[in-house]
C-alpha cells in the first residue's frame, strides 16, 4: 500500500516538472524567436540585397533557413506569403525588444513585448500558439502593426 502511494505521488511530481518545463520551453523558443526575428534590423544593405535577390530565385526557401528551428512548416508557409518573413519594415530600422512578461493561457502564451526604436517606446501584448514544440501560430497582424507605428514615429 506504501508503495503504491509513493508511486502515484512520484507520477504526480513528475507530471508536474514536465508541465512546468513544456512553459518554459516555450518563453525559451518565443525569446529565441524573436531575437532571430529583430535580427533583421541588423542586416547590412549587401544582406537585404541578397535576400531580395534569393527571394526571386528558385532558392527562395533559403531565407527561411533561420526560422525554420521556431516554426512549423505551416507557419512558415503563412508567414512568408504574407511578408511578415523577411521583414522589410525593419530594414534600416534601430530597434530593440524585450520581453515584459510571459502569460499562459488554455491555448497558447502571451507575451508582454516592448519595442524601442529612437527613444519611442510601445507595448503591446502578442499571443502565439505552439504544436510540436513549434509555434504554429502568433498574432504577427499585432506585431507588424505597432512594427508600423514605432517606424513612423521615429523617423
Amino acid at each position: 500500500m506504501i508503495m503504491k502511494i509513493k508511486n502515484i505521488l512520484i507520477l504526480i511530481f513528475t507530471m508536474l516538472v514536465l508541465i512546468s518545463c513544456s512553459g518554459k520551453n516555450n518563453e525559451n523558443l518565443v525569446d529565441d524567436f524573436l531575437t532571430t526575428y529583430f535580427n533583421q534590423a541588423n542586416y547590412s544593405e549587401t544582406e537585404w540585397q541578397k535576400i531580395e535577390e534569393i527571394i526571386s530565385s528558385k532558392d527562395s526557401h533559403k531565407v527561411l533557413e533561420p526560422f525554420k528551428e521556431f516554426l512549423t512548416d505551416k507557419a512558415l508557409d503563412k508567414f512568408v506569403n504574407s511578408r511578415v518573413i523577411p521583414c522589410f519594415y525593419l530594414k534600416d530600422m534601430n530597434i530593440s525588444y524585450k520581453i515584459g512578461s510571459f502569460e499562459k493561457s488554455d491555448d497558447g502564451l502571451t507575451v508582454e513585448l516592448v519595442l524601442n526604436s529612437n527613444d519611442k517606446t510601445i507595448s503591446f501584448p502578442l499571443k502565439f500558439q505552439f504544436k510540436d514544440g513549434k509555434i504554429n501560430w502568433f498574432d504577427y497582424a499585432t506585431l507588424m502593426k505597432n512594427i508600423q507605428q514605432l517606424k513612423k514615429q521615429s523617423v
